[in-house]
């Protein structure tokens, strides 16, 4: 049983279409460092129990469509790093699905190229821990 995936420097290795599919035990998913600028489709599906998922100090641009719903079934998401990418903007409606975690209590989205968050980004993030 794997609970922690660690895929540094070889992320595109690891990375394939439907990843996460048969990982349901996935506590940690630390994906930072290795130069990504997109997410395969299906990334993250059944992921229950995922409470890290580290996607920092990578080149990605834009997070796939359908991300917001991946991360909305992730109730146990604790900690979500996506500081130190190109990111230029987020999906609508990624507020309201982080506002929907009962347990995120970290985002860094910190050192992107975010020039506006979405509509109502913030509100309800009530267990978020400041910095």
């Amino acid at each position: 049983m794997i609970i922690d995936l660690s895929c540094k420097s070889s992320a595109s290795a690891c990375l394939t279409n439907g990843f996460g599919q048969n990982l349901p035990n996935l506590t940690h998913l630390l994906l930072n460092n290795n130069q990504l600028t997109k997410l395969p489709d299906g990334f993250g599906l059944n992921l229950p129990n995922l409470i890290v998922l580290d996607l920092s100090n990578n080149q990605l641009t834009s997070l796939p469509d359908g991300f917001g719903l991946v991360i909305s079934n992730l109730s146990k998401l604790k900690t979500l790093y996506l500081h130190k990418n190109k990111l230029t903007s987020l999906p609508d409606g990624f507020g309201r699905v982080l506002s929907n975690l009962p347990k995120l209590e970290d985002l860094y989205l910190n050192n992107n190229q975010l020039t506006s968050l979405p509509a109502g980004f913030g509100q309800n993030l009530l267990k978020l821990r400041p910095l």
